[in-house]
């Protein structure tokens, strides 16, 4: 990334605080990742091997042109856009757009073209009109107030 140690540290205490987390244990040394920061590692390394296999791809086809990225809200705005900026300093001549919608409205832009490729759950088994690959997997859990009916 050829990025200096100060302007790493800069990025990841913003991103500290746009999400108001501790990515770092910076008592202990050397420093290690926090709870937090596995989570938050876990959720990005796919992302940005996705950005890198979009990379390659790029690299086999024309470096000009444009196409549509769908992905849930979330994705659009917290995950992509530092993959998103990556890829456009690589392939300046590249215009990307983004489009943040729910998964049944993805399906429908993919199979009516007006999107490109998603970032989101894979289509159903029997759904023959689309393919995925998989990135990674996280848990869904339950979160509630100690005490709360559901958790019983």
């Amino acid at each position: 990334m050829e990025l200096g140690q100060p302007t790493v540290t800069t990025h990841l205490r913003k991103l500290e605080d746009e999400f108001e987390i501790t990515l770092f244990d910076r008592i202990k040394r050397p420093i290690q990742l926090t709870s937090e920061g596995s989570t938050l590692l876990e959720l990005v390394i796919p992302v940005v091997q996705a950005v890198d296999t979009l990379k390659t791809q790029m690299d086999y086809s024309e470096t000009r042109g444009s196409f549509v990225v769908g992905a849930y809200p979330d994705l659009v705005l917290h995950h992509l856009p530092p993959g998103i900026q990556a890829f456009s300093k690589q392939y300046p001549d590249v215009r990307i757009q983004l489009m943040a919608r729910p998964y049944t409205p993805l399906m429908r832009l993919l199979k009516s073209g007006e999107v490109d490729l998603a970032f989101c759950a894979p289509p159903p088994a029997d759904d023959p009109a689309l393919e995925f690959r998989e990135l990674f997997r996280y848990d869904v859990v339950l979160m509630t107030p100690p005490g709360h009916p559901l958790l019983e």
